[in-house]
């Protein structure tokens, strides 16, 4: 029984990694793309030296991995820029699914060291929050730099909690290594790397401290370097965005302080954690998980630092929420006969939320628009109204024979300009609702559907999520 439970969890954390990775391609923001896809796709046309812009605040090293996958399926005959992004896609997201599980067997090895009969069961069910948690398996298979750095911080996190409590100097070392590469692919999360100095502090163990502290100074200084080459100025990336952030950090996505503390609150699911526990639980894993705790807590003091603060930070910490939660639903699942209200609840709302956060593709209209482009070679000019669509990623068409150009705003179909059968005229739902009997002359060449959770928003807040409607391509109508 034990083996055929061990083989249906593991089946079903590959499974759902793999059918995120299947189903969902897309990205979240505009950075994302402007700043990440259009620097290393397509290949051909991508280099390491213009991996950055002059006023860019991104590091080259963030963009290496990207840069380096997108070559090598290059030089696997992968030409298509849009198969290039999903084989990157593809290897990063496996990357951080194995450094994953690595870091919880990792803990499952500390639980049965210390001879803990549950230490089969609990990796299983940490296995299983990893699979099913609603933010895991979307977040860890993004083209974000925060899912990029995700399982490195994850890691780093799992070598300084071993440390902690068994002391060994490796794993203290190995965390400090883990941070500095966390560091490297998203330069705030380097404020982490003081939990590699506080643990010893907390131990007194005054010699490790001095280790962790001098060769976390020389991966710092190492880390430079590219900048130097590069951008002909040592650390200039890391300068440059502490200066944006102070600067105009308040221009976009400003929120008050206490922000991240009610979302991690919320996307932890805590609400579903109050209860009365064995006595002394509560304490006893708060102070055992004491490290997680630790590097949560300097990811939002840092943050808090900046009033800048988007939702999409929270990506490269949510593997350390989970195991920092972890101890609490796993008191509850021993107690799920008891407590079958609270899991039901629990179960309903976190599979809500899964489903459409893990299969559901962000940006589907625009990107379809892309794909459809490269199937149409024939179309040479794409014309957009009322503005929309602001973008489209453009570096997904491989071929472009194609000009984008603007209908007058307010101009309705009867005035448009004549339309042939190798032109596209965008309109999004709202225009195609206004329009109604005056597209007659027209014919739908291609449907370009936003994804569920775009067109519930649409309907909920049409003239506030324009952004979010499905688009249709219009033709000429043949005869």
């Amino acid at each position: 029984m034990k083996q055929n439970l061990k083989a249906v969890v593991l089946i079903c954390f590959l499974g759902m990694y793999l059918l995120t990775i299947v189903l969902n391609d897309g990205f979240m923001a505009l950075d994302d793309y402007f700043v990440g896809i259009t620097r290393y796709i397509p290949a051909q046309t991508s280099s390491i030296m213009n991996l950055v812009g002059i006023d860019d605040v991104k590091s080259p090293l963030q963009l290496l991995p990207f840069h380096a996958l997108a070559q090598t399926a290059l030089s696997l005959g992968i030409e298509s820029p849009y198969l290039q992004y999903r084989f990157m896609l593809t290897i990063l997201s496996l990357l951080a699914a194995g450094m994953l599980f690595i870091g919880l067997k990792q803990i499952q090895h500390f639980e049965q060291r210390r001879n803990n009969p549950e230490s089969e069961h609990y990796f299983l069910f940490l296995l299983a929050l990893a699979s099913f948690y609603f933010v895991m398996p979307f977040s860890m298979t993004r083209p974000m730099f925060e899912s990029l750095a995700a399982p490195w911080l994850f890691l780093s996190m799992v070598n300084c909690y071993l440390y902690d409590h068994e002391g060994r100097l490796k794993n203290l070392l190995a965390s400090v290594f883990f941070v500095s590469v966390a560091f490297c692919l998203r330069q705030q999360l380097g404020f982490c790397a003081l939990a590699t100095l506080i643990i010893p502090l907390l131990k007194k163990n005054y010699r490790d401290f001095i280790y962790a502290g001098s060769l976390g100074l020389v991966f710092f200084l190492l880390a430079g370097i590219p900048d130097y080459f590069i951008r002909g100025e040592y650390h200039f990336s890391l300068k440059a965005v502490t200066i944006y952030n102070v600067k105009y950090g308040a221009n976009y996505g400003s929120q008050p302080w206490h922000f991240y503390l009610v979302l991690i609150f919320v996307t932890g699911l805590m609400p579903f954690l109050f209860a009365k526990y064995p006595a002394g639980y509560v304490k006893s894993e708060l102070k055992k998980y004491r490290t997680a705790w630790i590097f949560l807590a300097l990811f939002v003091l840092l943050h808090n630092m900046f009033p800048q603060k988007w939702e999409r930070f929270l990506v490269s910490i949510f593997p350390i929420l989970m195991v920092a939660t972890a101890p609490f639903f796993w008191q509850l699942w021993k107690e799920r006969r008891q407590r079958k209200a609270r899991w039901i609840s629990l179960i309903a709302l976190n599979s809500v939320l899964l489903i459409p956060a893990s299969f559901t593709r962000p940006q589907n209209a625009i990107l379809e628009l892309a794909l459809n482009l490269n199937k149409h070679p024939e179309i040479t000019k794409v014309y957009r109204t009322e503005g929309q669509p602001e973008w489209f990623p453009e570096v997904f068409v491989a071929q472009k024979s194609y000009v984008v150009a603007d209908i007058p705003n307010g101009a309705t179909p009867l005035q448009w300009p004549p339309i042939d059968c190798q032109t596209w005229v965008i309109i999004n739902e709202d225009q195609k609702n206004q329009y109604g009997d005056q597209l007659k002359s027209f014919a739908i060449a291609q449907e370009l559907p936003s994804n569920w959770i775009e067109r519930l928003a649409y309907k909920l807040n049409p003239s506030k999520n324009q952004r979010r409607a499905s688009m249709y391509a219009y033709t000429c109508r043949s005869e």
